[in-house]
This record gives C-alpha cells, sequence and structure tokens, in this order.
C-alpha cells in the first residue's frame, strides 16, 4: 500500500504482543502455556498471575493517514481492516477525565459489537483507548481518534 502524495504522517509508538516461549512446546515443556488474561483480579490466589501476554513498543513508526485509500483491504489479505464506525459518542464527550470514566464503558462496548459484527468474532476486548488532537477536518468518521 502507497500512501498518496497529499497524505498525512504522524509519528506514533506501537505495541504488539510479544512471542512469548512459554507459548511453544520444548523439551522440558511438550505442553505449552497458552496465551491467558484473567478479568478478575488474583492478588488473593497465592501464585496467581493476571496475565502471560507480554508487549513490546515501538517508538517512531509513521503512521499514514488511510481515510483516502479504498476500503478494499482484509484482515485476510493484509492484516488489517479499515471500515467506517460512527459511534454515538461525539469527541466532547471524552473531554474530562470524569466524562471519559463515563462513556468509556458504553463507548468500549459500543465500539467492541462493531468489531464482532465486522470480523465474525465472538468476543472482542478494547483494553486501551487515546483521544487525541484531530489532525485533519472534518473529524474521523469514529466521531474520536484513538486505538
Amino acid at each position: 500500500m502507497t500512501a498518496p502524495e497529499n497524505a498525512r504522517t504522524a509519528l506514533a509508538t506501537l505495541t504488539y504482543l510479544d512471542r512469548n516461549p512459554v507459548y511453544f512446546p520444548t523439551l522440558e515443556q511438550p505442553l505449552p502455556e497458552k496465551p491467558y488474561m484473567v478479568r478478575f483480579p488474583v492478588d488473593q490466589i497465592s501464585g496467581a498471575k493476571q496475565t502471560n501476554l507480554r508487549f513490546t513498543s515501538h517508538d517512531g513508526i509513521p503512521v499514514h493517514d488511510v481515510r483516502q485509500h479504498d476500503f478494499s483491504m482484509t484482515l485476510d489479505t493484509e492484516g488489517f481492516q479499515l471500515a467506517t464506525f460512527r459511534s454515538s459518542f461525539h469527541r466532547d464527550a471524552f473531554s474530562t477525565v470524569e466524562n471519559f470514566e463515563l462513556v468509556k464503558e458504553r463507548f468500549f462496548n459500543e465500539l467492541e459489537q462493531f468489531v464482532l459484527e465486522k470480523v465474525g468474532g465472538t468476543w472482542a476486548k478494547v483494553y486501551s483507548c487515546d483521544v487525541s488532537e484531530q489532525i485533519i477536518s472534518p473529524p474521523l468518521s469514529c466521531g474520536s481518534q484513538g486505538r
């Protein structure tokens, strides 16, 4: 995919799931541990861990504005998919910490349902959301910028 000449580019920090060696079989561990994230507190359970997921962040990754591209890219072919998401929330709803906490649960649920419909999944989890300044007018179709 090549960005159009008039496309904007921003540098971002992207976070990826690491290849954790415990997920792969070895002679010492023929049955590898499956990746997991527990959705309830485990502080009171001796030896329990919230997750065995490990992440690595990479700084300075160029991110191109793809709004001028066609939407023919698919998850199966390119590893990502573009779609128009129209949230019931306006970006101003996220303007204060108090509002963000109130809106987050409903917005995240709305976004998770959208992803499930688009990819035909059975479970989706939004684990992070950043609201940033808009760099191009008109607003993004999702109503706010974030990840």
